[in-house]
């Protein structure tokens, strides 16, 4: 957080950054309650997975735009390629955002990551046929990162844009 803002500021938008949080938390937490309590591992994944959708959905269009002023998206041109956009605020309009806003933002996507990242080292050092909660949450988790470093790889063009 920077520390040169002043000590009584509060979050810019509140309800963004609860969504921002909460999706996180109810997969995890539903995830770890329920595989405790109910064995239907069934509806156990796609409660996950809905709520993981929920969170990627929330972190790309809403929190991500509002919060950090941060745009994506995906457009084939005339010759049929797969182009990403990518899109941000100009220094000016940065400066504007809520300093806590940002840093919410940010070191919720680092936490998570890292806690998938120790989730998957844990599950890497147990035996075949362990079962550790979090797995599902961890393969959709995976999956979004695979699909991720696969689209970085096969060479699709990238291309930014400065909003005005």
């Amino acid at each position: 957080m920077d520390l040169s803002q002043p000590a009584g500021e509060n979050y810019g938008n509140p309800i963004t950054c609860f969504f921002h949080v909460f999706f996180k938390g109810a997969a995890l937490a539903f995830y770890i309650v329920f595989s405790i309590f109910v064995g239907n591992f069934v509806v156990i994944f796609v409660v996950t997975a809905l709520l993981a959708a929920l969170d990627f959905w929330v972190v790309k269009n809403v929190s991500g735009r509002i919060l950090v002023g941060l745009r994506w998206w995906n457009e084939i041109d005339d010759q049929g390629e797969s182009v990403w956009r990518f899109e941000c605020l100009d220094q000016e309009s940065m400066a504007r955002l809520n300093k806590k806003d940002s840093w919410l933002f940010w070191w919720t996507l680092y936490l998570n990551m890292l806690r998938i990242k120790f989730n998957n080292l844990l599950l890497g050092h147990l035996p075949q046929g362990s079962h550790l909660p979090f797995s599902q949450h961890l393969v959709l988790s995976e999956l979004f990162t695979a699909e991720h470093v696969n689209a970085r790889s096969s060479g699709l063009s990238l291309k930014f844009e400065s909003r005005d």
